[in-house]
C-alpha cells in the first residue's frame, strides 16, 4: 500500500472569491444590507446562473445601499456584473470603494462587465441604487452578479514542509486490515483542507 499527501491548490483554499447569490441569500460574505429598502434575491433577472442581487424598492430621494467590507492579500482585480434600468440621468447604480465613487451608470444599460484594480489591505465596497427626489423610468432598479473578489493569493500557495512517512512509502502488512497514521507540518492552509490519497 502506497500512502500520497497533498493539498489543494491556492485557488481552492483562500475561501470564496465569487458571489453569484446561488444560495439565495446574501450568507457567503459578511454583507452590509444599508439605505433605506434593502436588496434582494432576484430569480427572474440575471446575467449568468440562476440568481442575482436587486436593489429594494426605495422612495424618491433615498437609497438603496448594498457593501461589504473585505481584507485583500494582495493587489488584483475586482469584477463584476450589473444592468440598470431608471430614469436617465436622475437615478443611478454608483460604486464606491472605500468611500470614493468609481462608477456609475443611469438609465437602461443592459448587462456588462467592470472591473477594477484593488490594492492590498482592508477595503469597503459599496453598490449604490441612488433616486432623485422625484420621477421613475423603466424598472426603477439595478442588478448585480458574478462579483469576483481578489482573495486568492497565488504568489505564496500553500506547501507542505515535512511528512512522516514520506509521500509513497511502502507499508507492508500481513494483516488484512491496516490502520496509517501520519504527520505534516504545514505552511499556508488548514490542516483540515489535506487531501489524503491512498492507494492499494
Amino acid at each position: 500500500m502506497a500512502v500520497d499527501v497533498g493539498h489543494v491548490g491556492a485557488s481552492q483554499i483562500s475561501g470564496p472569491s465569487i458571489e453569484n447569490f446561488a444560495t439565495g441569500g446574501f450568507g457567503t460574505f459578511p454583507w452590509q444590507d444599508n439605505g433605506s429598502a434593502g436588496w434582494t434575491i432576484d430569480s427572474n433577472e440575471r446575467y449568468s446562473g440562476t440568481r442575482s442581487a436587486r436593489a429594494g424598492v426605495t422612495a424618491h430621494g433615498t437609497s438603496s445601499v448594498l457593501e461589504v467590507t473585505l481584507t485583500i492579500p494582495e493587489p488584483g482585480d475586482l469584477s463584476f456584473w450589473r444592468k440598470v434600468s431608471s430614469e436617465t440621468y436622475y437615478d443611478y447604480l454608483r460604486f464606491y470603494i472605500d468611500d470614493t465613487l468609481h462608477g456609475q451608470w443611469t438609465g437602461e444599460v443592459d448587462w456588462g462587465q467592470e472591473s477594477f484594480t484593488i490594492p492590498s489591505g482592508s477595503h469597503t465596497f459599496r453598490w449604490q441604487y441612488d433616486k432623485d427626489p422625484m420621477g421613475a423610468r423603466g424598472a426603477d432598479t439595478a442588478w448585480l452578479d458574478e462579483i469576483v473578489f481578489p482573495l486568492q493569493n497565488q504568489t505564496n500557495p500553500p506547501t507542505i514542509t515535512q511528512i512522516d512517512p514520506a509521500p509513497n512509502a511502502a507499508i507492508s502488512t500481513g494483516q488484512l486490515d491496516v490502520e496509517v497514521t501520519f504527520s505534516a507540518a504545514v505552511v499556508g492552509v488548514d490542516a483540515s483542507d489535506l487531501v489524503l490519497s491512498l492507494s492499494l
